[in-house]
């Protein structure tokens, strides 16, 4: 019986997590993740600070400070990354299930936003070998944290972090805390807050400082070099990688393709892929993105009414900048040719925000959902969002 309890009021946490762990098996069944990571992403685990003092080689080098070369095998990596992804998934439920339990949202309506957490999951599993799965576990602290007298002080820590571990922090998740963090000092605008709010910018600035502008120049080794040094370390494990993915994240570069020379080349091998070479990837981008704006509509007309409602010039600006998502995705989408998976970050930043607020029963942003489900009714609200749920799962599809 107590067992049974406890699966009663934790409800929200093991239907998450159950359907994570039953859509994310029923993906690894279907694709050699395997042969993907260790013929792409692989050389990310095994390149360290022997190279230089920039982002992506934080994982990298502990990795080579705990197991060193003789466990740098395909097998190893995929089995941590699998670890790192149960982790995360475990983690974003039980961040679910903890919001939402016990207060009025507690219900199948606004629960069934998080239904997008789904795809949104599968997405991270499709590139299980980028380094953006290990955002999910240090935000996710961050959120957790972030209000906590003491603990909050890793908050700024865990950023930097991030910033260390891949740079795409910047344009992803970084808004994100910075919003979450100002809305601390909104709420409770005392001395405490405010040099709070003054060393999260000083320390997160300083990294974001260092890594989006200092860091590559601290590369000791051209792009041969780091493709060697590579190969070195993989030979006691025998494998071998395509080596496309160093050089163009770590020097700008499009091997073996004349005419795309430098940052500028680079930024035209992305148009030209959209464009002109593949229009599969054309139509699989633009079902990403009109799947994702679609599933955060919900979400900024929630915002919309909040800013209405409010008469805190303060408050006003922050869900000014719960809109400043758009330009960034923009910008990351300019820089890759990955839009499912850059796109879906910001889907992932929409919820950790939808739950912050919740969380903190901002009156506005509450009074808003309330007569939204009034209006529209609870029913439409559910269909609508798990419809476009199970529609980004089969959009996947042409990608996945």
């Amino acid at each position: 019986m107590k067992i049974l309890k406890n699966i009663k009021e934790n409800k929200i946490f093991f239907i998450t997590f159950g359907m994570l762990m039953y859509t994310s098996f029923a993906y690894l069944v279907q694709k050699e993740a395997i042969h993907y990571i260790d013929n792409y992403y692989f050389p990310l685990y095994v390149i360290n600070y022997d190279c230089g003092y920039c982002s992506r080689l934080l994982i990298g080098s502990v990795l080579s400070l705990f197991f060193g070369d003789k466990l740098m095998t395909p097998s190893f990596i995929v089995t941590f990354l699998i670890t790192v992804y149960i982790l995360s998934c475990f983690l974003i439920s039980l961040f679910i299930n903890n919001y939402l339990k016990k207060t009025k949202y507690e219900n199948i309506g606004i629960y069934s936003f998080f239904l997008i957490i789904t795809p949104v999951m599968l997405a991270f599993l499709r590139f299980l070998g980028t380094l953006d799965l290990f955002f999910v576990p240090l935000v996710l602290a961050s959120v957790w944290l972030v209000d906590k007298k003491g603990w909050r002080w890793l908050v700024p820590v865990f950023c930097a972090v991030s910033l260390c571990i891949y740079e795409l922090f910047a344009t992803t998740y970084l808004p994100i805390m910075a919003i979450i963090v100002f809305y601390q000092f909104v709420k409770k605008p005392n001395t405490s807050n405010f040099i709070y709010i003054a060393v999260c910018a000083v320390v997160v600035g300083a990294a974001s400082v260092y890594f989006l502008i200092i860091g590559d120049s601290t590369l000791k080794m051209t792009s041969d070099q780091m493709v060697e040094f590579a190969r070195n370390r993989l030979d006691a494990s025998g494998s071998s990688f395509d080596d496309f993915y160093l050089r163009s994240v770590f020097f700008w570069e499009v091997p073996d393709i004349e005419g795309y020379e430098g940052f500028a080349g680079y930024i035209k091998y992305n148009f030209d892929v959209y464009t002109k070479n593949d229009f599969a990837a054309v139509k699989t981008n633009c079902y990403f993105i009109l799947s994702n704006t679609i599933s955060a509509l919900p979400f900024f007309y929630l915002i919309g009414k909040a800013f209405k409602k409010t008469a805190n010039p303060l408050k006003k600006f922050i869900f000014i900048c719960c809109f400043s998502v758009f330009p960034l995705m923009i910008i990351n989408l300019l820089l890759s040719t990955d839009t499912d998976r850059f796109s879906l970050h910001f889907v992932l930043a929409f919820l950790l925000l939808l739950l912050f607020f919740i969380k903190e029963k901002d009156p506005d942003f509450s009074n808003s959902y309330d007569e939204a489900t009034l209006k529209l009714g609870e029913n439409k609200i559910i269909l609508t969002v798990i419809g476009v749920s199970f529609a980004q799962i089969v959009l996947s599809g042409v990608r996945f």
